[in-house]
């Protein structure tokens, strides 16, 4: 009866904490922008859809883009109910656009600063900071020609020991 009543409204008042400070990192992620004024998440906004970048969803099998992050965080599409699945979508996103896009490209570079961000925000929060970026391996050859443009990439990256692979299951026993 009264115990009944509320526990619904404390799930609620829950939700709207989780659905405010989830809101303020989005908000800090949107708003961001370079030294010249450009708003560096606007490529990241809405995604082309299939008829007018074809090849993307051949490359990319689960698009993520803040404008679905921001219905599911406002209650539009399906709200977040754990701050992970926030993160994680944040997250697919930021992968997406590293894993489609030419390394040192801007969009590529912009979802580096967008990833630095969102991270630094959550952190904030005392939760999960999430992932850092996927490491490239390059090697010797390709420093050597000049590939290592970005700043992250370093001999260390050639080092067994300093490999960063993500694994999504584990490998199946030998036989």
């Amino acid at each position: 009866s009264d115990v009944y009543k509320r526990q619904p409204e404390e799930v609620i008042e829950e939700g709207n904490e989780l659905r405010s400070s989830l809101l303020a990192v989005y908000d800090q992620v949107h708003k961001l922008e370079d030294e010249t004024g450009r708003q560096i998440c606007e490529l990241f906004y809405k995604l082309p859809t299939r008829r007018e970048l074809p090849y993307y969803y051949t490359i990319i099998s689960r698009p993520m883009d803040l404008f679905t992050i921001h219905k599911r965080l406002t209650g539009k599409k399906g709200v977040y109910k754990h701050r992970q699945e926030f993160v994680a979508d944040m997250e697919l996103m930021f992968d997406n656009a590293e894993t489609f896009n030419v390394e040192g490209s801007e969009i590529f570079n912009d979802s580096l600063t967008l990833r630095e961000t969102f991270q630094a925000e959550m952190a904030k929060l005392g939760t999960s900071q999430g992932s850092p970026p996927k490491k490239r391996v390059l090697f010797e050859s390709q420093l050597e020609q000049g590939n290592d443009a970005q700043d992250h990439v370093t001999s260390q990256t050639l080092e067994p020991q300093a490999m960063d692979f993500d694994v999504e299951e584990p490998m199946p026993p030998a036989s």
